[in-house]
């Protein structure tokens, strides 16, 4: 071999062999899990079964974080502008989708700061309603809306967030004039649901089924195209003639942009395997939520076709946020 060729093999050698090293010896040290709402949440108990797989798997610390507020956005900025060696990662829903398109405000850019590693879970909205609240149906509620415009109105856990924009599409199909109540977390807006301060809302199932078994609150449907594993009973929104709404809550972990492939890959390869395990599939569908899993290429087509959907939305109504 020439003195040319033995240089370019020693040079490829020391380009490749750190990332084969530190994808061999990942993680070394705690991962930090940042949740972007209050713990309790339902993407805070999610993050958290998660990490304690991981926790379990790895032999690493992998502590959970809450910075809540401003809709996920104060966590998404911190991981966006973190390190991009695998040790802070993000849970985040489809919050970040609206917010990519949506916002005008962001620090950072969630298509370009950020890397879809692994979609989690994926649920439907519920439409309810008080179960004082004298609508039997869908119909009803929308007949209601429209008698006179402007005097009903809906919660949210927020301005953007996935329960907001479900309604935003619910209004958009059922063509009614609505006010929109944003609370800080689903807690609050449930709490105010249920003693009829606001007539709907459009929460996962998650949330919302402590006061459905309680009765405390009725469900008109469910979103998505097709039912329920863990509410069957509750009929599709598209079944009440509302075609078109067939948005779901989706649940994802991302890390920085520019992490090293192999750790991606070696995050996603994890999570999947700890997805497959039935006490987490049981875990999950305890909460109203099917586990997901699959490749980081998958959910980054996912992703893309969540920001094209908020994107048409924009477009055909003129909604954003400030």
């Amino acid at each position: 071999m020439s003195n040319r060729m033995w240089c370019g093999c020693m040079l490829l050698v020391c380009i490749f062999a750190p990332v084969a090293a530190t994808a061999q010896t990942y993680p070394q040290r705690a991962v930090r899990l940042q949740v972007g709402f209050p713990a309790g949440s339902t993407i805070d108990i999610l993050a958290r079964i998660v990490a304690q797989r991981l926790n379990d798997h790895w032999r690493q610390p992998v502590v959970v974080e809450n910075r809540a507020g401003a809709t996920g956005n104060i966590a998404t900025e911190l991981v966006a502008k973190s390190a991009p060696d695998g040790y802070t990662l993000l849970t985040a829903n489809n919050g970040l989708a609206v917010s990519a398109v949506l916002s005008r405000n962001l620090q950072f850019n969630p298509r370009t700061d950020l890397a879809p590693v692994i979609q989690l879970s994926t649920s439907p909205h519920v439409l309810v309603v008080p179960a004082s609240l004298p609508v039997k149906n869908v119909q009803d509620l929308i007949r209601l809306a429209r008698a006179p415009p402007g005097a009903v109105n809906f919660a949210s856990s927020g301005t953007g967030s996935a329960d907001h924009m479900a309604a935003e599409l619910f209004k958009s199909v059922a063509k009614i004039d609505v006010v929109h109540v944003p609370y800080k977390g689903s807690p609050q807006a449930l709490s105010d649901l249920a003693a009829g301060q606001v007539a709907f809302y459009l929460p996962g199932i998650p949330a919302a089924l402590p006061l459905l078994k309680a009765g405390k609150i009725k469900a008109l449907g469910i979103s998505g195209t097709r039912r329920s594993t863990v509410a069957g009973d509750i009929p599709l929104l598209s079944e009440a003639g509302l075609p078109g709404l067939d948005a779901t809550i989706w649940y994802g972990i991302f890390v920085p942009a520019r992490t090293a492939r192999e750790i991606v890959s070696t995050i996603n390869g994890d999570i999947n395997g700890a997805l497959k395990l039935r006490e987490v599939q049981e875990r999950f569908l305890g909460l109203g939520m099917e586990a997901v899993g699959g490749s980081s290429a998958e959910f980054t087509r996912f992703f893309e076709s969540e920001l094209d959907r908020w994107a048409k939305f924009s477009a055909a109504t003129g909604f954003t946020l400030e």
